[in-house]
């Protein structure tokens, strides 16, 4: 089976339009071609052994954007970080299932009460726990009251709703982890980095939480600038919700 990844580069016509600019920041990276958007910039640990973490730093806007979307798949970290920001500035938009609702909104309602697993740690975190019963928050760096990632296994299939953030993508634990959320009665995905795609809903996806960047210029400012999440100028936040 395909992985997530390969499936949404695959919605892409074989033909893509020219990348007009990519600005790689401190926390995102954002990438203008048709479309604009943006994904978590994840710096790797140690060089590469094929040589600079990025390659033609400085020129990546002269390379086929045919060939940067498939950075997506990179297993070093901030290639991969471009890949995804090129990915979903060319996915189509998906306008018809697009509602201005915050994830954080959804998890509320439907979290009350039940056990819910969260993947990352957001800044709602304490007001879901206060909803949530129980919560169990998963991290790579764990916070007072987190659980290692290495908890997923044990927790997400003992969860009812399970929200994913989607810097799942560019360290490449996505599809794994929608394997431990089969038996969820609510799954989502949520983040900047998330890919506003249909694929995902068709994956079982509930609902699918990212960015709709409506001033391109703006965005990269902004991420040029070092802006973290909150900060970026020039995008909404926006879900594609499945028919329930």
């Amino acid at each position: 089976m395909s992985s997530v990844i390969e499936d949404l580069i695959g919605t892409l016509p074989a033909s893509l339009p020219p990348a007009r600019e990519i600005v790689v920041g401190a926390f995102w990276t954002g990438a203008w071609t048709e479309g604009a958007s943006v994904a978590i910039t994840v710096r790797p640990s140690k060089a590469p052994s094929d040589g600079f973490p990025v390659p033609h730093a400085g020129e990546l806007a002269e390379i086929p954007t045919e060939e940067l979307v498939q950075w997506a798949l990179s297993p070093v970290p901030i290639r991969a970080s471009i890949g995804m920001a090129v990915l979903n500035s060319l996915l189509p938009t998906a306008s018809a299932r697009e509602v201005e609702i915050k994830a954080q909104d959804i998890l509320m309602k439907e979290g009350a009460g039940k056990p819910v697993a969260l993947v990352g740690h957001f800044p709602f975190v304490e007001e879901l726990r206060e909803v949530a019963n129980p919560l169990w928050v998963l991290e790579l760096n764990p916070r007072e009251g987190d659980l290692e990632a290495s908890e997923a296994e044990n927790v997400i299939p003992r969860a009812r709703i399970v929200a994913i953030t989607s810097s799942a993508f560019v360290n490449h634990t996505i599809d794994s982890l929608l394997a431990m959320s089969k038996g969820a009665e609510l799954v989502m995905l949520l983040g900047g980095t998330t890919p506003l795609s249909p694929v995902l809903l068709e994956r079982g996806v509930d609902f699918v939480s990212g960015v709709r960047v409506f001033e391109p210029e703006l965005m990269l400012r902004s991420v040029r600038q070092g802006a973290t999440f909150r900060q970026i100028k020039g995008m909404k936040l926006v879900t594609l919700m499945r028919d329930m």
